[in-house]
């Protein structure tokens, strides 16, 4: 299935993958100044809170695996 990646590209470093005016957010942010390896999902209401991380993973074997984020305002996908 081909995917339409319509938008700008840009870094989840530097802004949260989030709908307009959405509390929650998915970013390796999780809190003022402290980044993650790995994405989030991170709660903006009453502060910045990572509730859950969010790990790719090998189908077959069930271990890490090395992807790369990518994102436009509609997708956001791991890739690689």
């Amino acid at each position: 299935m081909t995917v339409d990646r319509s938008g700008p590209a840009f870094s989840v470093h530097d802004i949260p993958f989030s709908s307009h005016g959405s509390w929650f957010g998915i970013s390796p942010v999780v809190a003022e100044k402290t980044y993650a390896e790995d994405l989030h999902l991170v709660s903006h209401q009453n502060g910045m809170h990572a509730v859950l991380r969010l790990v790719p993973l090998d189908a077959a074997t069930g271990e890490r695996t090395e992807t790369r984020v990518e994102a436009t305002p509609g997708l956001l996908s791991w890739t690689g």
